[in-house]
């Protein structure tokens, strides 16, 4: 099974600015988004976090982990970064 693990920058426009932003109507439409994302990619699953002001505001699992047992990605599944360190 092919296992991918991608991290999202998820910028607002208006955090640039310096504003306060109303987080539960910046992600309106995201869980589709990445849905969409996983289906144009082929890809089983993956897990999103994102964080604002020092804060988790976001954590959700898609698709599957495992994808012949019908495992699903939960915000706590750990995914292995492998040679992704060298990136740090």
């Amino acid at each position: 099974m092919k296992t991918f693990a991608f991290s999202v920058l998820f910028l607002f426009p208006c955090v640039v600015f310096g504003q306060d932003i109303n987080i539960k109507k910046a992600l309106k439409g995201y869980d589709k988004y990445v849905d969409g994302i996983l289906d144009d990619w082929n890809e089983p699953g993956a897990g999103v976090a994102i964080v604002y002001k020092d804060q988790l505001v976001y954590a959700k699992g898609f698709g599957y982990r495992d994808y012949g047992n019908e495992l699903p990605v939960t915000e706590n599944t750990l995914f292995q970064i492998a040679s992704n360190t060298k990136l740090f």
